[in-house]
């Protein structure tokens, strides 16, 4: 009998992989420039896993740093998101798109072809916005009054926006304000929005109606340059003063005012007040009557055997004894001082009338 011999081959099929670049997402950003490299991306997979990095170039394009490999038909999903944070003027675009990759076999290769889920068109677009906070200025100035003290709240200031000739438009509002006692005045805070250059025009209003004072009509030029230092803040300029038609800045705004007084008012008829009166015949006192012959009183008798006070000791002041009646005595003393004072009386009333 015959032998038979059976071969069994057996082939394996590996089509070629395929390979998907990541070009179709782009990055914008409104309120300035974007920057080279200022934001970054990635490619993840259902579970979260960071597959690819990216980051925008110049122009706005997102580059990630390889690409999607695939070695089996099949539907793939991804996500891709900016990452960062908002921060220095800048807000990210938080979306997080979806790509579906759908991989099929074209006569033995690999083919991979993209679809975005939830972007419009056929390329995912992150857009950031840039707002940078306000500036502000506040400007001020001093006021002089020469000729008598300055009131708080007398004098009025105008501050007008103008354009880069300092030309004010005839509807342009102007930022008033008053002095202060201490002669300082200040303008209402503004607002700076734009890097730019702002431009004003300050005055005093001098339409008040007050003959006594001589107005200072100066007109001062200021100008406040705003710019933008990128990271989310505008900052002003310390403003520049230029006082109208001169070329020299000046170091502060000053307005001062004259003061002259009335001329005191003269009366016209001015009348002579009348003279005092004198008495035609004045009268002269009458003399004083003065005792002719001043009586001297006599001398009290002596008491030929007198009587001892029955009246005891004086024994509140040590060593005082108190020895008989001094009545008598007291009564001498006044007797003498009357009649002295009537001799001095009338000897002074004699020398005056001599006199006269």
């Amino acid at each position: 009998a015959g032998t038979s011999l059976c071969a069994e081959f057996t082939n394996s099929y590996q089509p070629a992989s395929a390979e998907l670049k990541i070009d179709f997402v782009d990055k914008t950003i409104s309120g300035r420039a974007l920057k080279k490299n200022e934001f970054t991306f990635e490619l993840q997979n259902d579970n979260g896993d960071t597959l690819l990095k990216g980051t925008n170039d110049a122009e706005g394009n997102v580059i990630f740093d390889d690409t999607l490999k695939f070695d089996k038909v099949g539907t793939y999903h991804y996500n891709i998101v900016e990452t960062g944070s908002d921060g220095n003027g800048v807000t990210i675009d938080k979306t997080l798109y979806r790509v579906s990759v759908t991989v099929t076999d074209v006569n033995g290769r690999l083919n991979a072809e993209y679809a975005l889920v939830n972007a419009i068109g056929d390329s995912i677009v992150f857009k950031n916005t840039y707002t940078a906070a306000d500036a502000s200025v506040t400007i001020s100035g001093e006021k002089k009054l020469k000729g008598r003290a300055l009131n708080e709240g007398e004098f009025t200031f105008l501050m007008y926006p103008a354009n880069s000739k300092f030309e004010v438009d005839d509807n342009a509002q102007a930022v008033k304000t008053v002095n202060k006692a201490d002669g300082t005045f200040t303008f209402e805070t503004q607002t700076l929005s734009k890097a730019k250059t702002y431009y004003y025009v300050i005055s005093e209003d001098n339409t008040v109606s007050d003959d006594r004072i001589t107005f200072d009509k100066s007109v001062y030029y200021v100008s406040v340059e705003v710019t933008d230092n990128g990271d989310g803040r505008l900052i002003a300029s310390v403003p520049v003063i230029l006082k109208k038609d001169s070329s020299k800045t000046a170091d502060t705004i000053c307005f001062e005012n004259i003061y002259t007084p009335d001329e005191p008012v003269v009366p016209t008829n001015p009348q002579t007040p009348d003279e005092p009166v004198i008495p035609t015949n004045p009268q002269t006192p009458d003399e004083p009557v003065i005792p002719g012959n001043p009586q001297i009183p006599d001398k009290p008798d002596t008491p030929d055997n007198p009587q001892t006070s029955d009246r005891p000791y004086n024994t509140n002041v040590p060593g005082s004894v108190q020895t008989g009646d001094n009545t008598n005595l007291l009564l001498w003393f006044a007797l003498l001082f009357v009649s002295g004072g009537g001799f001095i009386g009338n000897t002074i009333y004699s020398k005056n009338r001599k006199k006269q």
